[in-house]
C-alpha cells in the first residue's frame, strides 16, 4: 500500500552562505507541494526579501510571476502590495544582522497543482517573525507562476545576500 498525506522530498540548508538555493528533479508523482522551513540572510540591512522562481527544468527567470502580500509588522502597520510582471515571486522576508542574529523568520508555502498542465502553478503561503514583545511581522500571500509547465525544480534567492548557515527549507509532497 502506498503511503498517503505529506511526505518529506528533500531538506536544504544555508550550508557555505549561498546566494540561492535550487531544488531539482522534483517528481511529478505528487498532487501538490508544502516548503516549509526558516531563512536568514548575512545582509545587514533592517530587511531582506527572500524570492522564489519554479522551473521545468531550467529555472523561468522572465516576467512570468505576479503576487499580493498583505502583512503586519511591529503590531501597528498593516502593508499590503500587489505586483505582476515579475521575474520572482516573494517568498518572506528576513531581518537583516544590525536588528537581529538569533531569529530566523519562518514559511511555510503551499504549491497547488504543480504538476498539472492544464493550469497555472499557484502558491498560498505564510510567515513572520517575533524579535521581542513589542516587535516582529506577519504576512500572508498568493502568487501564479504564469506557465503551464510542471514545476521540476524550483530556486529560493536571498535577495542582495546570501543565506545564513542556520537556514533550512524542507519540501514536501502531498499524496492523496
Amino acid at each position: 500500500m502506498s503511503k498517503e498525506g505529506w511526505i518529506p522530498i528533500t531538506t536544504v540548508t544555508g550550508s557555505g552562505n549561498p546566494a540561492s538555493i535550487d531544488i531539482t528533479s522534483i517528481p511529478a508523482t505528487y498532487a501538490h507541494l508544502c516548503l516549509i522551513g526558516n531563512m536568514a540572510s548575512t545582509r545587514a540591512t533592517v530587511m531582506e526579501s527572500f524570492e522564489m522562481q519554479f522551473g521545468s527544468p531550467s529555472i523561468d527567470t522572465g516576467s512570468n510571476y505576479q503576487w499580493q502580500r498583505l502583512g503586519f509588522s511591529n503590531n501597528t502597520t498593516v502593508n499590503g502590495y500587489r505586483n505582476t510582471g515579475q521575474s520572482s515571486m516573494y517568498l518572506l522576508s528576513s531581518l537583516g544582522t544590525t536588528v537581529s542574529t538569533t531569529t530566523d523568520p519562518m514559511v511555510e508555502c503551499m504549491i497547488f497543482g504543480y504538476a498539472d498542465t492544464s493550469r497555472y502553478t499557484n502558491i498560498w503561503a505564510k510567515g513572520g517573525y517575533g524579535i521581542s514583545t513589542s516587535y516582529g511581522s506577519s504576512k500572508l500571500w498568493v502568487g501564479t507562476w504564469g506557465d503551464t509547465s510542471a514545476v521540476s525544480a524550483l530556486r529560493v534567492t536571498a535577495g542582495t545576500g546570501n543565506f545564513t548557515t542556520t537556514s533550512r527549507l524542507t519540501l514536501y509532497g502531498f499524496k492523496a
